[in-house]
Order: C-alpha cells, then structure tokens, then sequence
C-alpha cells in the first residue's frame, strides 16, 4: 500500500491541546543545521496528512533513515482521521510520528520511509547541515 501523502511537517515538538488544536514548536523547513556531530535531540516529530485514509489500517510503519541509508529509528503509530470510517473521496488521515530522542550522526539528506506497503516508500527527506559553533 502506497500513501497519498499531501504534506508533512517537521518540529521540535507536537502539543495537543485540550480545544482540539496541535500546537506545533519548532517548525523546520527542509534541512536542520547543527554545529557538532552527532546532533543529540531529544525528539523530533513528523505529522503527515495523507489525501485519502488507507482502507484496512489503523496504523502505520516508519523508518527514519541516514543519507547511507542505515535505519536510524524504526516506529509504528496509530492512524488518526475524523472520517476514518467514511467513503467520501475527501476523507483525511493525520498520523504523528515522534522519534524520542535521535540521534543524527552524520550531515547529508535523512529519509522517512513508509515500511508497511509492498515497496519502502520515501514520504519526506531533510538535510542535516554542519555549521561552525557561532561565538558569544
């Protein structure tokens, strides 16, 4: 089973809150930068919207893997959606992927790929870049 991903987010952390609201912290656009190796973060979260709810699951398998392709942490999270249960051709599925903690020990394009259809599928990739320490 292939996702019909229509975007993902990238964080340094994921709060629900008690109105139904996420509150997303930490926002990162398509790389991270860092100014030593390994990057030791205490969690990074990934919350993807999928176009259509994969019929048959109610969860979802995930690895998150190193420009060498070694498996950096593997998970499997629950399949959230409003509509779960319905057949309109609108419904949409959030999934929440919290990788706690990581750690990143090389710079060069990361991959989250979906494990659990026929193929491994690449749903979004980041660069992790090395930087010089800024001076205070």
């Amino acid at each position: 089973m292939s996702l019909d991903v229509k975007y993902v987010l990238m964080a340094d952390d994921l709060r629900d809150e008690i109105t139904g609201k996420q509150t997303l912290v930490g926002v990162y656009n398509d790389s991270m930068n860092t100014d030593q190796l390994p990057a030791q973060l205490s969690q990074l979260v990934f919350r993807l919207t999928l176009n259509t709810v994969p019929s048959g699951k109610d969860s979802i398998s995930f690895e998150l893997r190193s420009p060498t392709g070694r498996v950096v942490q593997s998970l499997s999270g629950p399949l959230f959606s409003e509509t779960f249960q319905s057949v309109e051709p609108d419904a949409t599925a959030q999934v929440v992927m919290n990788f706690s903690p990581l750690r990143l020990d090389e710079v060069g394009e990361y991959s989250l790929v979906h494990t659990g259809g026929a193929e491994d599928q690449t749903v979004y990739s980041f660069t992790l870049n090395k930087t010089k320490a800024l001076k205070t």
